[in-house]
């Protein structure tokens, strides 16, 4: 097991990273060159990998290619490789670093080179771990020969096959393809399928474009001897693209059916519009995997308005699978580099969580790289880096940007119950100017045997004293994850989002734009005026309702207890023994007149006070006023008001004019119409309130003369029910017949809530 890392002072530590920085200067200078390795990288602003190893500035080249080489030597940790490409003339290497309990070594455990060492072959184009293709218990490796380049014909590209053994990859090569009827430079990659057939070795395959067009995905099939010499099978793409392309992954058993499975990406696949890409996984069975995919998934969004006509998105670019939430089943999870939302290439990344009939149809998980041409999701795959049964994922962006301070990052996703987390725990940026970092990533595996995986990142672009090296990084996992994360967010600033709308907005709609902007300020004027408005006169309305309480409070209290102390002492007065005769009929004009008063006061307060202003409390007040004068005639009356009423409240003025008219019509009931019962019926309709008082007294002829009408004395009452209507903007209505009652209706509009 490794031993815990402490954490150190940050002013110490920084102050060892620059004096590490200043000695490796320093021997660079005095020429002490060449292939060298160090703990502590130089000073820059993202965290410090575990494990470093430069290259040589007088042999360009170094780090094109980092990958994970599985366990060539079955000593339980694993081991990593290195591509060393050859350049101007010089022949290229593929560097293979074994694991051990110390961690990963500071010089390379096995050089591998070109069978025939042919300088112009330019070895290390490309190197992968295959797996165990032979079954003898030690993983195996592929490297490539790129013949693209500066090569007489035949140019022809070469893959060779490097086994494993107890000491580790052997120098001879056991197995090479060649591809006679591919494009010079047709085979683009290589790596490890599983077991996709079940039969206890290895699989592999092989991404190459034929001299007819297109792209062919290769299967090629372990035995007991190695690979065959031709593939077991193979899958043509045949997009029209130019520059057509398919990345594939092993991916596991997606489908618990006890076959690998492979994931491929068909980058450039078009839906007609353009060429947005899509994700296939095909299955595997006895006979190797299935012709017939089985899940296939398209890129979820829509191209936005900033795309370019013709848009290439890219979905496959980049594939990998892991189980994030720990269910049992494996995640699906793929790249758009290209691909935006509201960013110019900004780069998408999606998952698709996995069940027992496959992956789901819709992405559970997307991720935005949310800063112009990032290209988000160029490279991801998938490990456990802190040992939580929970994988996690790795994401390259060699575009991204932040603060001026990196041009390329890579981003770690912890997985959980819930699934991928939303945020980056942990990042890694590049340095200014260089857009290296996060296009060549993956987990190794477990390097050092402590039980977690572990990152590699390669950086081919890495420059020292002004001269390009190239690095290889490893990040070694722990219980907490990979430590000292440089904090980049995925989150867009905002001056930054209004900076790209304005680049990116033409100047028609920018004026457009303005206009709008000019009316929506005049609108939010004008609205601010008006609601400025109504809050003034709820102002005053409220001053007006303190003022009435005020007043209805005073009145009662001042004026209605003096008159009703007057009213008490008269009567007192009035019937004491030794009063003259003489005196207590006046006394009694004076003791009614009061009483007068005080019912006139009281109506008055009534009217006053702001609390009786509610709808529901008027319809209160007018069945009490009805029924304590209906009653005292010995006339039945009946209620019909609905429950609950709207919430309303009612003038003052609406509120006493109601009230006396409603007081006029009881009174001529009571008088004249020798009514058995009355009905008080209340109704809101049309924002109108309909108040209609109905007998079944002896009633009149419509065409009787006024002063007879419903017994209204010289027809005074009922010309103070009609001006009492008008001068509420309402209206009165009388129908009535001899011996059939009679009906009064006043309909008077609602104040404006």
């Amino acid at each position: 097991m490794k031993p815990a890392r402490t954490p150190a002072d940050p002013d110490v530590e920084r102050t060892l990273r620059l004096r590490l920085g200043l000695v490796s200067s320093l021997l660079t200078g005095i020429g002490m060159t060449g292939l060298h390795a160090a703990q502590t990288p130089p000073l820059t602003l993202s965290p410090r990998p575990t494990w470093t190893v430069e290259g040589d500035p007088e042999l360009p080249g170094f780090a094109a290619i980092v990958a994970p080489a599985g366990d060539v030597n079955r000593d339980g940790c694993a081991d990593v490789l290195v591509g060393h490409l050859g350049q101007g003339g010089r022949s290229g290497r593929v560097l293979a670093y074994y694991g051990s309990t110390n961690g990963l070594p500071s010089a390379p455990s096995w050089i591998g080179r070109a069978p025939d060492d042919r300088r112009d072959h330019y070895f290390g184009a490309f190197a992968a771990g295959v797996g165990d293709v032979n079954g003898d218990g030690f993983d195996d490796i592929l490297a490539k020969s790129d013949a693209s380049r500066d090569l007489p014909a035949p140019r022809v590209d070469e893959l060779y096959l490097y086994p494993g053994s107890a000491t580790g990859l052997v120098s001879g090569v056991t197995w090479r393809f060649r591809a006679p009827h591919f494009a010079p430079g047709g085979i683009h990659t290589a790596g490890r399928a599983g077991d996709v057939n079940r039969d206890g070795y290895g699989d592999f395959f092989v991404v190459a474009s034929p001299e007819t067009g297109g792209t062919t995905l290769l299967l090629f099939h372990g035995s007991t001897n190695g690979p065959a010499s031709e593939p077991a099978a193979q899958w043509h793409f045949a997009e029209s693209h130019p520059n057509a392309r398919v990345r594939a992954a092993a991916a596991g058993d997606i489908n618990q059916d006890g076959f690998d499975d492979l994931i491929v990406g068909d980058l450039f696949w078009s839906d007609g519009r353009g060429w947005p890409g899509r994700v296939l996984v095909f299955a595997g069975s006895t006979n190797g995997l299935r012709s017939e995919p089985l899940w296939t998934a398209s890129l979820p969004l829509d191209a936005s308005h900033f795309a370019r006509e013709v848009h290439e998105q890219s979905l496959g670019h980049s594939v990998t699978a892991g189980d994030f939430n720990n269910d049992g089943f494996l995640d699906v999870v793929a790249g758009a580099p290209h691909g935006e939302h509201h960013d110019y290439y900004e780069g998408l990344v999606f998952a698709w969580r996995g069940s027992l009939a496959g992956p789901a149809t819709h992405p559970c998980w997307r991720k935005e790289g949310n800063s112009m041409k990032a290209v988000f999701g160029w490279e991801v795959s998938t490990g456990d880096l802190n040992g939580d049964g929970f994988a996690d994922l790795a994401v390259g962006a060699p575009g991204f940007s932040a603060n001026a301070a990196y041009s390329s990052a890579v981003f770690v996703f912890h997985g959980s119950v819930e699934g991928l987390a939303s945020r980056p725990a942990w990042s890694f940026g590049g340095g200014l100017g260089r857009q290296t970092i996060g296009s060549n990533l993956a987990f190794a595996g477990d390097v050092n045997g402590d039980g977690f995986a572990d990152l590699l990142v390669g950086d081919h672009d890495f420059q020292r004293n002004q001269k390009v090296v190239g690095r290889a990084l490893v990040f070694y996992g722990d219980p907490a994850g990979l430590a000292n994360s440089a904090g980049l967010s995925l989150t867009k600033p905002l001056l930054t989002t209004l900076q790209q709308i304005h680049d990116r907005t033409p100047f028609g709609w920018k004026l457009g734009g303005a206009g709008g902007l000019l009316a929506g300020t005049v609108g939010f004027f004008v609205a601010w005026r008006r609601a400025l408005g109504r809050l003034r006169a709820s102002e005053r309305a409220a001053a007006r309702a303190a003022e009435r309480e005020r007043l209805a409070r005073d009145i009662h209290d001042h004026l209605g207890a003096n008159l009703g102390e007057i009213a008490l002492w008269t009567e007192l007065t009035a019937n004491a023994p030794l009063l003259p005769d003489s005196l207590k009929a006046p006394l009694a004009r004076v003791s009614q007149s009061a009483r007068s008063a005080l019912e006139s006061i009281s109506r008055l307060v009534w009217t006053l006070d702001p609390a009786h202003d509610s709808l529901e409390e008027f319809a209160a007040h007018l069945t009490a006023t009805a029924g304590r004068l209906l009653e005292a005639a010995g006339t039945a009356f009946t209620a019909d008001i609905p429950d609950p009423l709207p919430t309303l409240a009612l003038p003052a003025e609406t509120r006493e004019h109601l009230d006396m008219m409603t007081k006029e019509v009881l009174r001529n009931v009571v008088q004249h119409a020798q009514a058995r019962t009355v009905t008080l019926q209340l109704r809101i309709e049309a924002r109108q309130l309909h108040l209609t008082i109905a007998d079944d007294g002896r009633g009149f002829a419509a065409d009787s003369p006024p002063r007879k009408q419903h017994g209204a004395t010289k027809g005074h009452g009922l010309r103070n029910l009609k001006t009492r209507a008008e001068a509420l903007a309402g209206r009165l209505e009388i129908v009535s017949s001899p011996g059939r009652g009679t009906a009064v209706r006043i309909v008077v509009p609602l104040p404006k809530t």
